[in-house]
């Protein structure tokens, strides 16, 4: 997934995205589609590497999150066979969160999750403790 960090580069730039595109050797329409948002890419792609560097980005700046916002998870987390699904998804969705110090769209990053849904699974969780 790519950041926001690496899009709002892109459409801030000083240089045209048509100039960028062709330093990147990326099709222009396929960058301003990238831009908009509206184009999914592999994880990786060449074409998005050149283009971030070209906006003075890292790799890892490009494709996500930096490492130092999220701690890592206990060494002991593991999951018996035969929980319920529903348990090891609250689980992980509070391990998670834990990890990324309450952020809600990287826990949804990480989990490949949207974030509403990752704010809807909470207010189920909340719902069912007050019960």
């Amino acid at each position: 997934m790519l950041s926001e960090m690496f899009l709002a580069r892109l459409r801030t730039s000083q240089t045209p995205l048509y100039q960028l595109a062709g330093k990147a050797g990326a099709d222009p329409f396929w960058v301003s589609r990238l831009v908009s948002a509206a184009l999914a890419v592999k994880a990786r792609d060449e074409r998005v590497v050149r283009l971030g560097r070209l906006v003075g980005l890292s790799e890892e700046q490009i494709f996500g999150e930096s490492p130092a916002e999220i701690t890592p998870l206990p060494e002991g987390f593991s999951v018996r066979v035969g929980t319920p699904l529903a348990v090891v998804e609250a689980q992980m969705l509070q391990e998670t969160l834990r990890a990324t110090k309450g952020n809600k769209t990287l826990t949804a990053k990480l989990l490949g999750i949207n974030p509403s849904t990752v704010s809807r699974k909470l207010k189920r969780a909340n719902v069912e403790k007050l019960s």
